[in-house]
């Protein structure tokens, strides 16, 4: 749904783009909505980065749907999802900033799924409580202390090569991307490492 949503976001101006044919997608979209909402993945004692990706996916969807003829249905999902993204950084993410199943992979993978959202958020106009801005913070910079100096990062715990929007090709040993996101969105973050400039926050911020 989030591919989805930022392929139309940068093909709209084209003399190629169909209005006939975007009724199509949006109308995947609702249905991939529903599936989502009526499928959610969460866990006890933890719902892990599966239900992050899904909390995401209700999050950019029903700021997608909130000026439909059944907006209130999609207010009230904003509400019920930003409850349950709050919960979830402040469990999933140990005070250390690392992601509680302490591997590389997945503490990237679950780092795009909460800047993402994170950014969506703010675009939107949404305050967001300040130790939820403080736990992402001490997530990039836990992702700044193990980069290696040569620009890799090592293969500890369970090896994830998912990513949320690859529009930019990257070995999946280079994470240097997610503390140029961290630079745009984080007055104060400051990296001990030095980001090569990227496309992603382009994108992100266009």
């Amino acid at each position: 749904a989030l591919n989805w949503i930022y392929a139309i976001n940068m093909i709209k101006e084209s003399r190629a783009y169909k209005n006939t044919e975007i009724g199509d997608i949006i109308l995947y979209l609702y249905c991939h909505y529903d599936f989502i909402y009526n499928n959610l993945e969460k866990r006890f004692l933890y719902s892990a980065n599966h239900y992050s990706a899904n909390i995401m996916g209700l999050i950019y969807l029903a700021i997608l749907f909130k000026s439909d003829v059944r907006s209130s249905k999609y207010i009230n999902d904003i509400k019920f999802s930003l409850e349950e993204f709050y919960f979830e950084v402040r469990t999933q993410l140990l005070p250390s900033g690392l992601h509680y199943e302490r591997s590389i992979g997945y503490h990237k993978l679950t780092a795009e799924i909460y800047l993402l959202t994170y950014i969506r958020l703010i675009a939107a106009g949404i305050n967001i409580p300040a130790d939820i801005t403080a736990r992402l913070i001490k997530m990039v910079k836990y992702i700044d202390q193990y980069i290696k100096p040569n620009g890799s990062v090592p293969n500890i715990g369970d090896n994830d090569d998912g990513r949320i929007l690859p529009f930019v090709s990257y070995g999946f040993d280079n994470h240097l991307y997610l503390l140029d996101i961290a630079q745009n969105i984080f007055p104060d973050f400051e990296t001990i490492k030095a980001p090569r400039p990227t496309i992603d926050s382009l994108i992100m911020f266009n």
